[in-house]
Order: structure tokens, then sequence, then C-alpha cells
């Protein structure tokens, strides 16, 4: 197990260790400890963006505030890891899923085969599953990006395995402690997923009603209200932590959010649903999009697997709200859904194993954790770490009733059952692995996807340049992109990559700055001379122009489709220079500055009515001669360096 669990440690840490930092959507439970640490829920207004939910003009956030509460001891003496903590947190969360599994998986083989000796073969099964719950699944996916959407998942699933461990302890040993041990893991899924939260609570209160009257009852007469106690408390813990933000025990106001105010097409989904994002019409899409199996893409280039090329279609009239690619349980951990098939099955059926009976409560508790995704107008890859909890508790049953039924068999049966199951576990971890690292790069446009794709340029030039069929040529970028293209804009001045997914198809992987140097020669030989320099291209069309509407007077103009911005004048002298410059290299905005102190800041994304969003592309233009001379000036662009990348795929892609 130690072995398993350091191999698996060091595939999760390879992925997220390097993204250390503050990044967009990753200091949510940092704004929400400091928020609390001022006794309140309510966070700096604007500070969430579009995800706050505004109630009485006051920000709030929707998730529960689990991993704010582990932040607190650290943001209260110092303010140095502020935006910087949900990293660390997600290693944390990830780790202590890890041991919890490893025990879990220890204390389902102390039920069903109590006393028989742990042999070589038996314990590298129990390795693979390990390696394969850890690095194979969800749980290392989560690990692509440091953000509040995977954190939440992060520590929902270990909390929603440590209440069902516990509290199977608790069926089979009742005791005090143990009920203590329950009721902080089931507050703790209920302070980071509500849905979890609640299905492990009602698994709890179910073991109330039932434990009592079965052959397992407790010497202590008291023991039925203190299960009752253990279930009943997380519950009113996460009721009044929705009360106190929304006014309401459980929901929270969809219309109050801020991106239903601007965001068109989420207005609609809401009226098609019934008022809110939940409606039975959607369970036939959640249904065939998260359990297909044919929810996987192989392609020809580096590294060859990767979610669906194409966002989850609706099925059965559901109106889904937003669809990102979506890979399948089934297509990418096989192993680890069979094993949890066949332990469901196992636990359940009439002939079991001794002791089974004992695992039907809180497997029931893992197995309802999914439903509200299943009802949700809204799929993405990160929601199959609802399947999670239940995926893990049966695949440990499975593979331990699998283990018994082998005991039997012969060495080579059981050598080559070992080797099938290698092979299994092999795949999903390189299947997720991948899957993992294409969304890391996808999530961190720059330098670290150039880094991705000048790794996918290398590889394809060994192996035949098969990237040469996703090369594509374009003046300017639309909302029809397809996964993995590499749009080339112009003579390589960018170079983008699809993404696939409907409401941003586009990340910028690089594009060329701009410097100019403008001299001045002499008098303009007019008033009011304007030469465009530059065009930022999204939604919207915008051009950088230089203005001399004064004998000695110069200024930057962005013109375009919202008006135009001026900056002021700036007297320069005949023979003095200045530099228009360009900076491409932030990854939210071009930084334009001109002379004196013009300065712009233009952002990177465009986005329509229904929130499509679309790259800003730079493009230079080139100064006209005549123009030039009418201005009174010189004008001289510096070469920039190229897209070496980008040289490269326009030479093998044969246009």
């Amino acid at each position: 197990m130690l072995v398993a669990g350091a191999t698996a440690a060091v595939a999760y840490t390879s992925l997220i260790l390097d993204l250390l930092g503050s990044r967009v959507f990753s200091n949510f439970y940092d704004l929400q400890a400091r928020a609390l640490l001022d006794g309140r829920f309510d966070v700096p207004p604007g500070s969430l963006g579009i995800e706050a939910f505004i109630m009485d003009g006051k920000h709030y956030l929707y998730f529960p505030p689990g991993p704010s509460l582990l932040r607190m001891p650290i943001l209260a003496v110092t303010d140095r890891f502020d935006g910087r903590l949900t990293t660390i947190s997600m290693l944390a969360a990830w780790t202590l899923t890890t041991v919890l599994f490893a025990l879990l998986i220890w204390r389902v083989r102390g039920l069903l085969r109590p006393g028989a000796p742990l042999g070589r073969w038996e314990a590298t099964a129990y390795g693979l599953l390990l390696v394969a719950g850890t690095a194979g699944s969800t749980v290392l996916f989560l690990g692509s990006i440091p953000w509040v959407y995977h954190e939440a998942y992060s520590w929902a699933i270990p909390m929603a395995l440590g209440s069902g461990f516990c509290l199977l302890g608790v069926i089979d040993r009742p005791s005090t402690r143990g009920l203590v041990a329950t009721a902080a893991f089931t507050t703790g899924a209920v302070l980071s997923r509500t849905t979890a939260g609640w299905a492990v609570a009602g698994a709890v209160l179910l073991t109330a009603v039932l434990l009592p009257r079965g052959g397992h009852r407790d010497a202590d007469p008291h023991l039925w209200w203190k299960i009752y106690v253990a279930g009943l408390t997380p519950v009113a813990i996460g009721m009044a932590v929705n009360w106190a933000k929304f006014r309401h025990p459980y929901l929270f106001p969809i219309d109050q959010q801020v991106f239903t105010s601007l965001n068109q097409h989420r207005r609609d989904a809401i009226a098609a649903n019934g008022g809110d994002l939940f409606s039975p019409n959607m369970f036939g899409s959640t249904a065939i999009n998260y359990f297909r199996p044919d929810g996987i893409r192989f392609t020809g280039v580096f590294p060859w697997i990767s979610l669906p090329g194409r966002i989850p279609p609706s099925y059965g009239g559901g109106y889904i709200d937003q669809a990102n690619r979506t890979g399948s349980v089934v297509s990418f951990m096989p192993m680890l859904i069979g094993l949890a098939v066949w332990g469901v099955i196992s636990t359940y059926r009439r002939r079991h194993l001794p002791n089974a009976e004992l695992l039907r409560l809180p497997l029931l508790g893992a197995m309802a954790i999914p439903a509200g995704i299943m009802f949700y107008a809204y799929i993405a890859n990160r929601y199959t770490s609802e399947f999670m909890p239940l995926v893990l508790f049966g695949s440990a049953i499975g593979l331990v009733e699998l283990v018994c039924r082998f005991e039997g068999r012969s060495r080579r049966f059981r050598l080559r059952a070992l080797g099938v199951m290698g092979v299994l576990v092999a795949f999903s971890v390189s299947a997720v692995m991948a899957a993992t690292y294409t969304t890391r790069a996808l999530a961190n446009p720059g330098g670290v996807l150039e880094d991705y794709v000048e790794r996918q340029e290398a590889i394809s030039a060994r192996t035949g340049d098969p990237i040469a069929g996703d090369v594509t040529h374009r003046d300017r970028l639309d909302l029809d992109a397809a996964a993995d293209e590499l749009a080339i804009v112009g003579d390589c001045q960018a170079l983008y990559i699809g993404t696939g997914d409907e409401f941003r198809p586009w990340e910028e992987v690089a594009v060329r700055p701009m410097d100019v140097r403008v001299t001045v020669t002499g008098e303009a030989s007019s008033l009011g001379v304007s030469i465009p320099l530059g065009r930022f291209q999204g939604h919207r069309t915008t051009v950088l122009r230089l203005e001399r509407t004064r004998a000695d007077g110069f200024r930057l103009v962005l013109r375009g489709d919202n008006g135009r911005s001026p900056s002021g004048f700036v007297e320069v002298a005949e023979g003095d220079e200045f530099t228009v410059a360009v900076d491409t290299d932030g990854h939210l905005v071009y930084v334009v500055t001109g002379p004196g102190d013009a300065f712009f800041e233009i952002e990177k994304q465009t986005y329509d009515v229904d929130w499509r969003w679309l790259p800003v592309v730079f493009t230079p233009i080139d100064p006209v001669p005549t123009e030039v001379e009418a201005m009174g000036v010189t004008m001289e662009v510096e070469e920039q360096a190229p897209i070496p990348v980008c040289e490269r795929l326009d030479a093998v892609s044969g246009d």
C-alpha cells in the first residue's frame, strides 16, 4: 500500500505543484476565510466576479465554507499566503483521500475475510486498486486546475469517504468515538459539497433507525439517539450556513447570480427547466454522457488520449445550461467501474458473504451522492467526482469479494488475473493523466500552453508529423473551433489552440508583441493626421491609432465599436523620439504604451450575449509611407522574435 500510495503521489504532485500562486477563481475560499474572520459571510463586492450571488446588496459565495475554515488559522496570523493556498489545500485533500481509501480497503477486507492471512498476490491487487483510485480516476483529474470548483470536490470526496468508513466502524463495533468521527467527516462533507454531505448524513440517520433492530445492537441503550445526533448535527450546520447567506435551508437563488444577469443562455435554461437548473428531463443527457462506453478520444498526437472532442449533446429533450467536454467514467475507469458494480451486487444480493450486510448502509450513502448531478442542466468532467465515493467504496468491496472467489484457484490463474488488473490500471492512469495534462495546459494560456504545444510538435516530428492535420491558417478567429485545432493567425503573428468547448472555443498559445519607434522630423502637412498601428479583433474590433492633432502634440487613440478612447496630448519636439508598444505577455490583458504617460489595457477576451468567449487577436498594421510622411515623422517597426513552434507548425502544414 505504501509503494502504491507513493506512486500515485508522484503522478499527482507532478501535475499540481508547479501551479502554486494566485490564479483566476483560486482565491474564493481565501476571501470567504477573511470574511469569516470578520464575523460575516459576505465578501467584498466584485471580488467573486461572475460567480457572486447578490442578496440585499451583499456578495456571497455559494460554495459551503469548509475549505475556508481550514485556511483560517493561517490567514489569522499572516496575509502572505492570501490567494496562494489552493494548491496546498488540494494536495492535502488528495493525501487524505489516499489514506482513507487504503484504510477503507483494509476495513472491508477485515469484515469480509476476517483472520485470513495476507499473501503477496492479494496485497499487490490492493496496491493496484489504490493506484487506480487515486491516480487513474477523477481524483487525479481534479489536480489539473487549482481553482475553487476542483478544490470543493477535492475535499468532498475524502469527507464522504471518511464518513462511510467511520459509519462502517460504528455499525461493526458501535462506540461514541466512532460516532464523533462519523459526525466530523459528515460535517466536513456538508461543508465541502452539500449534495455529498446530505447523502452521507442520510445514511447515518438511516443507521439510527435500523441499527438498533439488527443483530449488532450495542449494549449502550442510548446508542440510537447518539447516532441521530451524529447525522442531524451536520445537516443542521449546513442549513444554518445556507440560511445565513440565502435565507433558505438548502437552495441558493440561481436568479441572483451575477452570471445569470449577464448570460441570456443561462436565463433561457432556467426558464426551460421550470425556474431553476434541475429537471427530470436532464436524466437522459447526464446518464448517457457520463456512462457511454465511447466517452473517450484517441488521437495520433501527444498525449494521444483526451476527453471527447465535442461537448455533450442533449438527449431526451433536456435543455442544457452549459456543457464542457466530458469523459465517461466507464471509458476512463473501466476496472474501477467494473469492480464497483460487482461490489454493489455482492453487497445487496440475497446470498452474500458473511458480514456483507454491514456494508449496505454506508454504501447506500455513497450511492445517493450523484443524484443531484443526474438532474442538473450542467455537464462537466469535474462532476464525475460525484461518483467517486461510490466508485472507491464499491470497488474495494468488489475486489475483496473477488479475492475470496479466487482463493482456491491456481497460482497461474491468479497471476493472469493480476496481469489483467495491471493492464487496466495502466490504461486508466495513462488515460486520466493524458486528459489531465491537456486540461491543465488549456487552463494556463501562455507559457504553460506553449510548452504543451511545443512538446506535441516535437513528438509529432518523430512520428510522421500527424499534428499537421490539426494546423489551420486564419485571418481572424470565430466561434467555430475544433478540439486541438492549431490556428495560425497571419504570418505567425499569433497561435491559438481549439478547446472543443462551446463557451470558450480558443486559448492563446502565443502572440507576438509590437514596438514602433517614432521620430519627429518636422511639422505635419495638415492637422488631424491619424495612422492605424494595430487591430484588436474579437467579437468587436478596436483599432490603435497614433494621432498628431497639434503642431507638436501626439496621442494614442483606441477607436472601435464602443467609441473612441484617447490618451492625453504629449508635446514632442523635432528630433525627439518615442515608442508605441503593445505588450502581449499578460494572460488577461494587452498593455499599450505610447508617448508620455499614454497607457491602455485591453482585455484579451470578449463575449457575446450568451457569454461565448472569443480571444481578442492583436495584429499589427504596417504604416502607410505617405501617411507617415504627412505626419512629419519616421517610423521604425522593430523586428520581433518569432514564435518558434508556430514557425515549425507552419512549415509542416504544407500551406
